[in-house]
């Protein structure tokens, strides 16, 4: 569910001059959102878990390529560590 309204919402915050973004996901969700940050060109942060399977993070870093606009971080605590990042920066919360 959360990946269908990642174009929606990414224009709609785009459209009001808001072009950062933080998301906790380590699935589909954070392949779109990573997707359109490089469309956009916005500024995005991906906290997944240490846990992730290594394919899942390897697909996800091919993605997201050498742009430095897109940040990935492995966390012990991927959705507290993102709400954090939001009220500390005023990043959107995915």
């Amino acid at each position: 569910f959360k990946d269908r309204s990642m174009a929606y919402w990414m224009s709609k915050y785009n459209s009001l001059s808001k072009r950062n973004f933080v998301i906790s996901s380590s699935g589909n969700a954070a392949m779109s959102a990573v997707g359109f940050a490089k469309l956009m060109r916005a500024e995005l942060t991906v906290f997944v878990s240490v846990n992730i399977p290594e394919y899942k993070w390897d697909k996800l870093t091919k993605f997201s390529g050498n742009t430095t606009n897109i940040k990935l971080i492995r966390s012990a605590k991927p959705k507290s560590d993102a709400i954090r990042y939001a009220n500390e920066t005023g990043a959107i919360n995915l």
